[in-house]
């Protein structure tokens, strides 16, 4: 449950409302509650959904990133594919997966974990 962050979540669900897209981003310090806004604001409910690996997690590398990324989409439903070696080839998987989704309104999360962010 969240509290005070009223405005917040009005502000996220009304995007999702809205008859265009909207891209958000949300920032702000560590630990103070950003991914569970998101997560309450929307029900939990992603078409995709990835959380990038934080360098202490093994995600030093542009491989290791692009590994994780591979799991994430396949998670959210994405069938066989090759593993994306560029970030090229990984956005363009995710579009794949967002064109077979039949819902109406995608909602894409994506977390960035690095701490020096």
């Amino acid at each position: 449950m969240i509290i005070s962050r009223t405005k917040e979540l009005e502000a996220l669900r009304s995007a999702k409302e809205a008859d265009e897209s909207r891209f958000i981003a949300v920032y702000g310090r560590r630990r103070v509650g950003k991914t569970l806004l998101v997560r309450e604001a929307y029900g939990y409910h992603f078409v995709f959904q990835h959380a990038g690996l934080s360098p202490q997690d093994g995600g030093k590398t542009k491989k290791a990133q692009l590994d994780a990324f591979a799991v994430s989409l396949k998670k959210s439903g994405l069938g066989n594919f090759k593993k994306p070696e560029t970030w090229l080839d990984a956005f363009s998987l995710l579009e794949d997966l967002i064109n077979l989704s039949d819902e109406s309104k995608k909602v894409i999360f994506i977390l960035n974990s690095r701490v020096d962010c």
